[in-house]
């Protein structure tokens, strides 16, 4: 099967509630206006991405929008961040540009040492 241009690879993704849960529970965090960024280093040679949502973020729309944008901006800069670590976004301002969330996943990313460009 091949892949979409947007999609991450099977590795990429953070997908087990144990390493969910220890990522929120011993992870660091950094927020800005629009997001907020959870990580942790995870003893790997990749670097996992988790996006999710703040609670009661709109519709199905919207959410999976919201999604979408932080997933493509991420993989647009994913080789300007350092690997080795667990990555969540905690979205919480709805109906942003493309424009709007790079910038705000670029800025997190430097605010964490995690972005080497």
């Amino acid at each position: 099967m091949r892949r979409s241009p947007t999609s991450l690879s099977r590795d990429e993704r953070l997908r087990r509630r144990g390493d969910i849960r220890s990522l929120f529970v011993a992870g660091k965090s950094v927020s800005g206006g629009a997001m907020r960024l959870v990580y942790r280093s995870n003893d790997l040679n990749t670097s996992r991405l988790l996006i999710t949502l703040r609670k009661k973020f709109g519709t199905a729309v919207e959410r999976n929008r919201a999604r979408r944008l932080v997933k493509e901006a991420y993989r647009n800069q994913k080789y300007g961040i350092r690997s080795g670590y667990d990555i969540a976004f905690v979205v919480y301002r709805k109906g942003m540009s493309y424009a709007e969330t790079a910038e705000a996943l670029i800025s997190l990313l430097k605010q964490t040492g995690l972005y080497e460009n």
